[in-house]
């Protein structure tokens, strides 16, 4: 899913942000032994972020990963 502010200037720069995979592969070593369900790419202030929902058991967790740099966040 991809959160596009129409009002806003600057747009996500898709060719400069890292790939849905590469993502799930940053969350995963992140946070081993869970199950990504749902990925978001959003804008907040100008960075790109993947927001990478997980689930392990019961538990939910959600890594943000600047699709720019790579760091989690």
């Amino acid at each position: 899913m991809l959160d596009y502010d129409y009002e806003k200037d600057a747009s996500l720069n898709l060719k400069k942000t890292i790939s849905r995979q590469e993502a799930n592969e940053i969350a995963l070593k992140e946070f081993s032994g869970g199950t990504p369900i749902s990925w978001e790419l959003t804008d907040d202030n100008n960075q790109s972020i993947w927001e990478v929902k997980m689930i392990h058991g019961k538990h939910k967790h959600t890594v943000k990963i600047n699709a720019r740099t790579k760091a989690v966040i």
